[in-house]
């Protein structure tokens, strides 16, 4: 694609708080460019000045390019993050990495086993793994405290679909 490595304009749509010094972000594109994702792959956002870094999804781009991710404020790109808006813009590389090997789970008993935002790069393939209830599915998740606890919306639409453990 021409103009990989370099980063295109992306708009914050929404932001929400969730656990412990953690925040969804929702992202569109402002250009034509459409990407897609697969469960398990990450991008970058770019801020100048303070950096790039990687991130993984927590939803797959839509038919629109929109997307969601789970950011934990942990140092100057995210603090700086963390101070943006809804409407706001900033810099997105992606999609990169390997996918998980989903053809292998298919048809197969998963357990998906995460800590605090652990959970967060395994939300988009347990979506995918509910989605096509072709095998049972179920969680163990923990944290050290309640309010570490992420994905409070996606536990909740996930317990429809399957067994949760929670523990602290």
């Amino acid at each position: 694609m021409k103009g990989f490595m370099t980063p295109q304009p992306i708009r914050i749509t929404a932001i929400y708080d969730d656990g412990e010094a953690s925040r969804h972000f929702t992202f569109e594109p402002t250009n034509s460019i459409k990407h897609t994702a697969k469960p398990g792959q990450f991008f970058t956002l770019v801020i100048p000045g303070y950096g790039e870094a990687a991130f993984t999804y927590l939803s797959l781009p839509d038919a629109e390019g929109r997307f969601k991710a789970l950011i934990r404020q942990a140092g100057s790109l995210t603090t700086e993050l963390f101070k943006c808006n809804g409407g706001d813009l900033i810099g997105f590389r992606g999609s990169f990495g390997n996918s998980w090997p989903i053809a292998q789970f298919q048809g197969k008993r998963t357990l998906i086993i995460a800590g605090g935002i652990g959970l967060a790069p395994l939300a988009a393939i347990t979506d995918h793994l509910t989605a096509n209830k072709n095998a049972p599915v179920g969680l163990i998740y923990g944290s050290r405290l309640p309010a570490d606890q992420v994905l409070k919306y996606e536990r909740s639409t996930w317990h429809m679909c399957m067994p949760i453990i929670e523990t602290f």
